[in-house]
């Protein structure tokens, strides 16, 4: 097996790239159909919505629509529509060359690409609850294709979106895997920026946005690269964290802290099982209350034990019956949701 790694000479990308300087900006979008949804369903309103929220910023928005539906991360993943990486062989797949093919289709220089917007990873769930693939195989596969896609567009700006959900009535554990290892790069690679994604927003079918989930999404992610290249403030961009959990076994109960993104206060109502995970096993918390405007807490209807972490993965496997009213979200102007938080610990109190 051979694979690539993170070259030592791709830096993160400055906040003020040279290539910005004539205030055009070229956006390419890539992985599979909730990024080419963008451009080809309801008229292209995502693109559409997403060019006028950049607009005020960069006179000049060209997209690039590198996606294609069904694709998979990692060749083993493939159930026939392609991939971007090949995993054994170490280079890249037919559709991360279609992708680069699509910029030089457009008319634009590789290095001319700005930034790069991934929406990718829910074929691989379907590999990664399979065991097709292993969470470190789709990891590595991932990481390979963006230092490649890296290489050869001269360093963008990187954006990595969390993939959404499958609202059908069983679980889905390969959607939680897919979402921790987007989590894990976030945080390990500055380089890979996160992103708020899609899962709260109205949905048109089991997988995929309507037009106002798209054209909210659209917004979502303009607002996140104009902070990139510091056009906006970054408060209020992603959304509330969890930044504290204790638990008491007596009591049962979990008190959970929240750190804010540009807001002071928040809504909580939504109480279904698996918005929150103790060691990868769903809670089905039986009541929720709001103790503050920076904390709640849980009867989670399990006794947790020291060493125990938390995950908040809205939700594990599937969105099936949740309210999009009623997810925990920040009360800013565009109000977002609680963002991912795997293997958090939990300190015990009496």
């Amino acid at each position: 097996m051979s694979t690539m790694t993170i070259g030592a000479g791709l830096r993160p990308r400055p906040n003020k790239p040279n290539k910005l300087r004539d205030k055009t900006l070229n956006v390419l979008w890539v992985g599979q159909s909730n990024a080419s949804r963008m451009f080809t369903n309801f008229s292209g309103a995502g693109d559409t919505a997403f060019k006028a929220a950049l607009a005020p910023y960069f006179p000049v928005v060209n997209t690039i629509n590198g996606a294609n539906g069904g694709v998979a991360i990692h060749k083993d993943a493939d159930t026939g529509s392609g991939y971007f990486w090949d995993y054994d062989a170490g280079t890249p797949g037919p559709n991360l060359t279609s992708a680069l093919t699509a910029v030089d289709n457009a008319g634009i220089k590789r290095r001319d690409v700005d930034v790069v917007v991934i929406v990718h990873g829910e074929k691989d769930s379907e590999a990664l609850h399979s065991g097709a693939i292993t969470s470190a195989e789709c990891k590595s596969a991932f990481l390979s294709y963006i230092s490649y896609l890296r290489a050869q567009l001269a360093n963008p700006l990187i954006l990595m979106v969390p993939i959404g959900g499958n609202k059908t009535s069983s679980e889905f554990t390969g959607y939680g895997l897919m979402r921790k290892i987007i989590w894990e790069i976030w945080n390990t690679y500055p380089h890979i920026n996160e992103t708020p994604g899609f899962w709260d927003l109205p949905y048109d079918d089991n997988l995929h946005p309507n037009q106002a989930g798209y054209e909210a999404f659209a917004g979502r992610t303009a607002r996140r690269i104009l902070a990139l290249l510091n056009k906006i403030p970054v408060a209020g961009t992603l959304g509330p964290r969890v930044s504290g959990v204790t638990f008491s076994p007596t009591a049962d109960r979990v008190y959970v802290t929240i750190t804010h993104d540009g807001g002071t206060d928040y809504t909580l109502t939504e109480r279904r099982g698996k918005l929150v995970t103790r060691n990868g096993t769903g809670i089905a918390p039986t009541a929720i209350s709001k103790t503050n405007s920076t904390s709640f807490e849980l009867n989670p209807n399990t006794n947790l034990q020291s060493g125990d972490t938390i995950t908040f993965s809205w939700i594990w496997g599937t969105l099936q019956g949740y309210t999009n009213a009623n997810v925990l979200r920040d009360n800013t102007a565009n109000t977002m949701p609680l963002r991912l938080t795997f293997d958090y610990p939990a300190t015990q109190i009496a």
